[in-house]
């Protein structure tokens, strides 16, 4: 569950009044000795009329207006920086973007001055362009020695966050922070920040501090406490992510982000039923991909009654999410599908899985045990290499390889793999069955009971040892020893005390 920073930081941040008059932090590019600035700087006063009825009717609340008449000054006047400037600033508070960008550009190519780079700064933000954004918040440094105030700093954290300069982040979130009395609400915005930006890096606890503060600052804001339930979850703390989640809830019960990480929290406990219940609440608020899955997955984990529930989330899930497809949720789905006995179907999930890069060996190893299951031992061997390949430790996947290859007919490699096992590991008895029922398959009978007698002689729990050398006795006429290991076998665990 990723971590969410809410869209609405950037606008919180960037909407406030935007100035029409750059004058009060201009500072002139560095030009030639005795050269003029510009025209329009030296002699202002051609534009001075078009400039005054426009920031009237700007002010006035006529954004449209304001900007018919700079477009109209535009077309005689060209060498004034500050009609650009103000057209920038109108399609800003009309939120194009894009425009304003061309008119700050415009601007700021007559003029350069702070308060241009700025507000074109805070447009690229809005935009998503965080490296040019970044570019124009320093040129305001260069110009005046510091930024303006603290929501300058807060948005040049925000853009370091999104370009994951997170040490900068910090250090200019908390600028932001101490330019601001304490307990200042407007400290809210560079707080959530400045958490980002220490949760990415996982820095938790100093993430988890900055939601304390911003709790004491805005105690009903629910989402703070759902924020905070993320973190607490992260670092494993399973009461307190409930905790906070639980007043999250209060404030919107019926929020799905908030329902479905309940849920999550509850699953991890072990608490399916509940956790289903909280599932349920956010699939019937939003029906989405994750939410359906989630839910698949919670029934999943619960009893064999609701593997068809199950199933059906998770198809809801694949074809809404088709376009981002999740290897875990093809794994998932296969596992259903497998447990409900469609082999062929389950494989081809399980497939589809390993294609999207899912590198668990035990996927590895179940996807080349069903490919043997189903007859197909020379596929199977790939997979089989790619789990040793995780992990060589295991020496089930060795075991299983070997099976493989017996299925495939190639009964050489099969026994030398067996063999293989049983010398990484002498004291594991299952490995000593596993090969005498191979050589009980051969007919090779002296040697299967050998094996068995070994595997009993280190586990003599082991269940399938007792049946396996009960049927070779029986293929070897011993009608009553077959009889008395199969009576034996029958009360034991079949893997055994080692292999429960």
């Amino acid at each position: 569950m990723t971590f969410p920073m809410s869209a609405l930081i950037v606008r919180l941040m960037l909407a406030g009044m935007v100035c029409l008059l750059p004058a009060c932090r201009s500072v002139p590019a560095k030009h030639p000795k005795n050269a003029p600035v510009a025209s329009a700087v030296n002699s202002p006063a051609p534009a001075n009329d078009w400039l005054s009825s426009s920031q009237e009717k700007f002010q006035n609340g006529d954004v449209h207006g304001s900007l018919q008449i700079l477009q109209a000054a535009a077309l005689s006047i060209t060498d004034d920086y500050r009609i650009y400037y103000r057209m920038g600033a109108c399609y800003e508070r009309l939120e194009d973007h894009a425009k304003a960008v061309d008119c700050y550009s415009r601007a700021l190519a007559l003029h350069p001055t702070s308060v241009s780079y700025e507000r074109r700064g805070y447009c690229y933000i809005t935009l998503k362009n965080y490296e040019k954004a970044l570019e124009d918040l320093n040129h305001v440094i260069e110009l005046d020695g510091k930024g303006p105030n603290a929501n300058f700093y807060g948005s040049r954290a925000f853009a370091l966050v999104c370009l994951n300069r997170l040490p900068e982040a910090v250090e200019n979130a908390s600028r932001s922070i101490s330019l601001l009395p304490p307990g200042d609400p407007a400290s809210v915005y560079a707080y959530r920040i400045r958490a980002e930006a220490f949760y990415k890096s996982g820095q938790f606890l100093a993430a988890i501090k900055d939601y304390d503060s911003l709790i004491a600052l805005k105690p009903d804001a629910h989402e703070l406490y759902f924020n905070r339930a993320l973190i607490y979850y992260q670092i494993g703390d399973l009461d307190s992510a409930i905790s906070n989640l639980r007043r999250a809830l209060a404030g919107n019960p019926a929020d799905p982000r908030y329902n479905c990480q309940m849920g999550i929290c509850l699953g991890k406990r072990g608490s399916f039923d509940n956790a289903l219940i909280y599932f349920t609440k956010a699939c019937d608020a939003e029906p989405s991909a994750i939410n359906l899955a989630a839910r698949g997955f919670c029934y999943a984990a619960m009893n064999g009654q609701f593997r068809l529930s199950a199933l059906a989330d998770l198809n809801s899930a694949i074809a809404l999410d088709k376009d981002t497809p999740h290897a875990d949720w093809y794994r998932m789905r296969g596992r259903m599908k497998l447990a409900l006995g469609r082999k062929p179907e389950a494989l081809w999930d399980y497939e589809k899985a390993c294609d999207l890069g899912q590198n668990d060996p035990d996927l590895y190893d179940a996807t080349g045990w069903l490919l043997t299951e189903l007859n197909r031992g020379n596929e199977a061997i790939a997979y089989l290499d790619r789990a040793i390949l995780l992990n060589p430790k295991n020496l089930t996947y060795y075991e299983h390889k070997g099976i493989a290859y017996e299925n495939a007919g190639q009964l050489e490699k099969a026994l030398s793999f067996f063999n293989q096992v049983i010398a990484l590991d002498p004291q594991r008895a299952m490995s000593y069955n596993n090969r005498g029922f191979f050589l009980l398959k051969q007919g090779k009978l002296n040697e299967a009971i050998k094996d068995f007698d070994h595997c009993i002689e280190l586990d003599d729990l082991n269940g399938k040892a007792y049946i396996n050398r009960g049927n070779a006795k029986a293929m070897k006429g011993d009608d009553v020893g077959a009889a008395l290991d199969r009576a034996l076998g029958s009360t034991r665990p079949p893997n055994g005390r080692l292999h429960p």
